[in-house]
């Protein structure tokens, strides 16, 4: 597969013959750099879904020993759970 298939559609739908005014290197850089991008966002994406499930798993451990805790430390377990961003 092309790294470039946006860009090569349009050379096709032209007849590979593009318009004078049309920079094909420039278009295949910028076209090359945004799949650099979008596979960065994919991976950034996939890492902030495990952390989000790594968060769930923690909160409901401590769910599970809060019980446990002296009353002091139950109430701040609740205000830590209570202080996300």
């Amino acid at each position: 597969m092309s790294e470039t298939p946006l860009t090569d559609i349009l050379l096709i739908t032209w007849g590979m013959k593009p318009p004078q005014n049309v920079m094909i290197d420039h278009s295949k850089s910028i076209e090359r750099e945004m799949n650099r991008f979008i596979e960065m966002f994919r991976k950034l994406n996939l890492h902030a879904l495990d952390l989000t499930d790594r968060i769930r798993r923690l909160e409901q451990a401590g769910d599970a020993m809060e019980v446990y805790c002296d009353a002091i430390a139950a109430h701040n377990w609740n205000k830590a759970k209570e202080a996300k961003p």
